[in-house]
């Protein structure tokens, strides 16, 4: 099974998530004011469309690209009209200089070459553009105690799975994940964490480093 194939079953079997229903979505209101003006913005591996709606209802000129048709058409019944079925670890299809803002949304974990995404993320967004990144935090404390105390790998994944099974093939940390970013073109501006409401919430504002299940990033194009 080739990995178009592999996410098109995915999406195919995947109950559909409402915007507020995953905590991450509500801290996209600080990154994402709304505007009046048209802001190009590129949803690179937008899944389902629920934060390329969120954008447009904001005011934003959104193009949304993921690997799954299935994925797209859910998107495009949300009325995002600019879509691309494309296996992002490729060429990007726009100019350079053309996008405003790329929102890149729980992917980054999945590819196998980062900084060849990033370099062409680099390339089609405008000198100071922003880049709003998020995926799983590896230093989040239940997946060091996972390990500590049962000595298993930590599962970043929403199912639990085995290993050998698992769709995460990368991962990071706050510092990794700065690291990564700063050594291709792009300049940290914030970073913060997430994660779902419960006794964690408190203490994830204290210290998201270890507190925090997700981290989003946001950074600007020096190239």
């Amino acid at each position: 099974m080739n990995i178009n194939k592999f996410y098109e079953k995915e999406w195919i079997s995947r109950k559909s998530q409402k915007f507020g229903e995953y905590s991450r979505n509500l801290v996209l209101y600080e990154f994402f004011p709304p505007v009046n003006k048209q802001i190009k913005i590129l949803d690179l591996a937008c899944g389902n469309g629920t934060v390329s709606q969120f954008l447009l209802k904001r005011g934003y000129q959104v193009t949304a690209v993921d690997i799954s048709k299935e994925a797209i058409r859910q998107t495009k019944k949300k009325g995002i009209k600019n879509t691309v079925i494309l296996n992002i670890e490729t060429k990007l299809p726009f100019k350079s200089r053309y996008f405003d803002i790329v929102f890149w949304g729980d992917n980054i974990e999945h590819i196998i070459y980062p900084e060849k995404a990033l370099k062409e993320i680099s390339r089609v967004l405008k000198k100071t553009g922003r880049i709003i990144i998020s995926t799983p935090n590896l230093g989040f404390i239940f997946y060091r105690w996972s390990f500590l105390k049962k000595g298993s790998m930590p599962c970043t994944e929403e199912i639990i799975s085995d290993p050998w099974e698992w769709k995460h093939i990368r991962f990071f940390n706050f510092e990794t994940l700065k690291n990564l970013l700063n050594k291709n073109s792009f300049k940290i501006i914030k970073i913060r964490g997430t994660i779902e409401p419960g006794i964690y919430g408190i203490f994830s504002k204290i210290y998201p480093k270890l507190f925090s299940s997700i981290i989003i990033l946001e950074a600007i194009n020096i190239n």
